[in-house]
């Protein structure tokens, strides 16, 4: 159940008020059956969003889900810390016409098995939250039924494994992972689909990583004038001049961004100075700043004397 506050506070409330109102439910049936009851009048109702850290979500969150299955959903949303459990995922298995899903399953990680047939007709948006230690070869399996997914979130899957699941995808446009530096898999000999917009998320890497990180970015974009914008997510990495000017020469129309999460000490060479054909290049957390040649940060600044030092006492 999603519930939304305002307040520096709202996420703890909002994960406490969930937990309460599930062991409410759990010790009192009339008050899931009075909940259901209105929600089974929804029946234009065509996205819902289920979130709960409870470990025994199944027994609450079936009752909802029963009710879901009769009405017209396109959108649905599923996060949870532990399993929704196999009647509940049995019976979202059975749920058709989606265009867009997130599922978060932890504990198990749930990555569509014995779902994804039903979802290949119509599924256009997907996002898995955990993929860890989900075999490469079970995740292109499913992928190899989403032939018409064009939006993709992905996260814990071994970027060696990236390129075959793009594979899968003819008609991906914008792809949005991390970068795990683990497993080894060969690249694909099918073709890689179109990309417009790619984000790459990623934690400090040592020298020789980084290097290998570049690499792979580029590999996932081969097609000369496809991609449209890309992003970088980290919280501490140095980019080489040599990479962002690979992506221009590639994809001159693109606009690399660049996105420091919270905190993050991302350094920038000095020989951005020279970047004059990028249209522009963009950091920032929840509001982005242009970067120019003229911008204050890549201005050289005046060296100050020791006569401007007097000056100022």
């Amino acid at each position: 159940m999603q519930h939304f506050f305002n307040g520096r506070n709202s996420h703890n409330t909002s994960g406490m008020f969930r937990r309460q109102l599930c062991a409410a439910m759990r010790s009192d049936p009339r008050m899931a059956q009075e909940i259901t009851a209105a929600l089974s009048l929804c029946t234009n109702l065509v996205s819902a969003t289920w979130k709960d850290d409870d470990e025994a979500m199944e027994a609450v969150f079936m009752p909802f889900l029963e009710v879901l299955m009769t009405l017209p959903l396109k959108e649905l949303t599923v996060r949870t810390m532990y399993d929704v459990g196999d009647r509940a995922w049995t019976l979202l298995s059975s749920m058709t016409g989606m265009r867009r899903l997130s599922v978060w399953s932890f504990k198990p990680p749930r990555v569509l098995q014995g779902w994804a047939a039903q979802l290949g007709p119509t599924l256009r948006h997907l996002e898995l939250g955990y993929c860890l230690h989900v075999p490469p070869i079970t995740l292109i399996s499913v992928f190899s039924q989403l032939p018409l997914l064009r939006n993709l979130r992905l996260w814990g899957v071994p970027s060696t494994a990236i390129p075959s699941i793009m594979a899968c995808l003819p008609n991906l446009i914008v792809l949005d992972t991390d970068y795990l530096q683990y497993g080894n898999y060969p690249f694909p000999s099918t073709p890689l689909p179109h990309l417009q917009q790619l984000t790459i998320r990623t934690s400090p890497l040592p020298a020789s990583g980084s290097d290998e990180l570049w690499n792979w970015t580029c590999s996932l974009i081969p097609h000369e004038g496809s991609l449209q914008s890309f992003s970088l997510v980290s919280f501490e990495i140095e980019i080489p001049l040599s990479f962002i000017t690979r992506l221009i020469r590639r994809h001159g129309a693109a606009e690399p961004s660049i996105n420091p999460t919270r905190h993050s000490r991302t350094r920038y060479s000095p020989l951005l100075l020279g970047l004059q054909r990028a249209r522009n290049i963009r950091f920032g957390r929840a509001q982005m700043q242009t970067i120019t040649p003229q911008h204050s940060l890549l201005r050289r600044r005046p060296r100050r004397t020791r006569r401007d030092s007097r000056r100022n006492v």
